[in-house]
């Protein structure tokens, strides 16, 4: 209903199909139309009354229901029905050769922009926001700045031309809690571990099987190395990796991989590694993931082990990591060689500044030392580095 949108726009008005569908015919009225109501809620009973207009409710008046004060659910926004009749409303009449639409327009009642906050979005809106969660995955503040377009912009903001609508009431917390719901009903399982499980199954049967170990909780390997059947009944182990990530590795280690890790990245508290390779203009690719309870090289090592039986032929020729000892042990021993190892540079210069932090006294001698230091580290050239 075009018209409907359009006038509801204008107007900063919603008109809301309240009586159903009579004969094919559509009715429509003004939202501020109708008695003020209040739900009454019972914390005893759960159940709910309706107060009409301004009435109290009495707590002790109704058979069955505790005598206890009860609780207003009021909407934390305010009322728009305030208790008298708007003789604003459209009807839609169904005709033979389509639809027509007899509109009433004039409001008994002031109308405000401060309206809008009470306004569901419209149809076009909606999908707009459903598409950009799950074709693009965006965020809530990108979807919010897609909405709003340069409306806001110093340009803009002051033109008197300036209308606001139902979009600039849309908050990040409304949006992220539609993400998560739509995310819900897209779950395989109720319960996370069976949802992991089932998807885990699924992934097996494609053509290219992206799994390189699993381990579920509690109970024993699913997939991956033989070794790794030695691992803790309470350990969690999911490595994966995709056919685009596989010959992008076999690329990659010829020159350097970065091996990073990530704690506490969900609600059990379990880790995140990322196997990375960074190209010339220094953008990195992700090569293989790893989610797992425990981050010690005895566990991680069955992950290297399952990269090197599906990439048996791949030396590796290099690695960076940070200043953990076990990311690099994990590799050796998965790998089953000794792997030329650097750390990255933050750590590298993190370290130097500790040492020297505990070893020289005087503040601004540390601070020269450490700054003369890192243009030695920094010097990518031996020509360069000779001459300093």
């Amino acid at each position: 209903m075009k018209r409907i949108d359009g006038e509801e726009k204008n107007q900063y008005s919603y008109f809301s199909q309240q009586y159903g569908e009579e004969d094919g015919n559509k009715y429509y009225y003004c939202q501020q139309d109708g008695p003020r109501r209040a739900k009454v809620t019972s914390n005893q009973t759960g159940v709910e009354l309706e107060e009409e207009n301004s009435g109290e409710v009495d707590a002790t008046s109704n058979e069955g229901l505790t005598s206890k004060r009860r609780k207003k659910s009021c909407n934390k926004k305010g009322r728009m029905k305030t208790g008298f009749n708007c003789i604003a409303m459209m009807t839609v009449l169904k005709m033979e050769t389509g639809e027509e639409v007899q509109y009433f327009p004039t409001h008994n009642h002031p109308q405000y922009e401060a309206d809008l906050k009470h306004q569901p979005l419209t149809e076009a809106t909606n999908s707009c926001i459903n598409k950009h969660i799950l074709a693009y995955g965006a965020s809530a503040g990108k979807i919010i700045k897609t909405l709003r377009g340069d409306k806001f912009s110093r340009v803009n903001r002051e033109s008197s031309e300036l209308k606001l609508t139902r979009n600039e009431f849309i908050t990040i917390k409304a949006l992220r809690e539609r993400k998560r719901k739509m995310a819900a009903e897209k779950s395989l399982h109720s319960d996370d571990s069976q949802a992991v499980y089932m998807q885990m199954q699924l992934l097996r049967e494609e053509d290219f099987n992206p799994i390189l170990i699993y381990k579920p909780e509690g109970q024993k390997l699913v997939y991956g190395p033989e070794s790794a059947n030695n691992l803790p009944l309470d350990v969690f182990m999911l490595g994966l990796q995709t056919e685009e990530q596989e010959a992008l590795m076999k690329m990659a280690s010829q020159s350097i991989l970065i091996v990073d890790a990530t704690h506490d990245m969900d609600q059990y508290g379990h880790k995140l590694l990322n196997v990375v390779r960074v190209d010339e203009l220094n953008r990195g690719y992700p090569l293989a993931h790893l989610i797992s309870s425990k981050m010690d090289e005895h566990t991680i090592k069955y992950f290297f082990e399952a990269l090197h039986l599906r990439m048996p032929d791949m030396d590796v020729n290099c690695v960076i990591t940070d200043d953990d000892p076990a990311l690099i042990n994990s590799m050796n021993l998965g790998f089953g060689q000794l792997i030329r190892h650097i750390l990255c540079d933050w750590h590298f210069k993190r370290t130097i500044q500790g040492q020297l932090h505990s070893k020289v006294n005087e503040i601004e001698v540390e601070d020269q030392m450490f700054k003369e230091l890192c243009v030695l580290i920094d010097c990518d050239q031996e020509a360069d580095f000779n001459l300093i």
